[in-house]
């Protein structure tokens, strides 16, 4: 898949991205996947990676009927994953209050929504909060119950302005939040040192 090249089955679909080699429970992919049940044919669900749930996903997406809203494709290397994240219209990081593993974390795929320019969709948690309202570049929720992903993501698909905007944030926030800018924090931290 070449950056401008969209994948047959994505055509005319909003695609809801979920990547990570960590889906496994308490992150969010069986809500999600879930939530699916109530939104339109018009959006299309991609997970992208691997973890403990994966194949709880697999057997729920079958047993809900969800194949033609679901798609799921196995752990990329980055060149590839940029790619198809690229092609997304919401990327969704939904980790658990309930687990300090996950409350306390701050994911890649953060960042990696925000350099494609993909509005971010992510649960209230400290870290990922601050980066998506600091910059206004998505939606924090303070539950991932399947019809309060469905309500975000038809909010932001149904407010083409809020959904451009958004977009424009994720540009904004690329700029600063770069290794070329980080590179500069690190060397202050050092430089008394040196």
């Amino acid at each position: 898949v070449e950056k401008n090249e969209t994948p047959l089955k994505w055509q005319n679909k909003k695609i809801l991205l979920m990547q990570g080699a960590g889906i496994n429970a308490g992150r969010g992919g069986i809500e999600l996947l879930e939530a699916m049940k109530f939104l339109s044919g018009n959006y299309l669900l991609v997970f992208i990676g691997g973890g403990t749930q994966w194949n709880e996903i697999v057997n729920k997406r079958k047993e809900w009927q969800l194949e033609e809203k679901v798609e799921m494709i196995g752990k990329l290397p980055p060149s590839e994953l940029k790619k198809f994240t690229a092609h997304a219209y919401i990327g969704f990081s939904l980790d658990s209050f309930d687990d300090l593993n996950c409350l306390y974390n701050l994911p890649n795929k953060i960042f990696d929504y925000i350099h494609a320019q993909v509005p971010v969709i992510a649960t209230a948690i400290p870290e990922v909060s601050n980066i998506i309202e600091q910059y206004e570049c998505g939606v924090c929720l303070k539950s991932y119950e399947p019809k309060v992903i469905a309500k975000a993501v038809e909010e932001i698909a149904g407010n083409e302005i809020t959904y451009n905007k958004l977009k424009q944030n994720c540009i904004a926030a690329a700029r600063e939040l770069c290794w070329e800018e980080e590179e500069q924090k690190l060397i202050a931290v050092y430089q008394p040192f040196l």
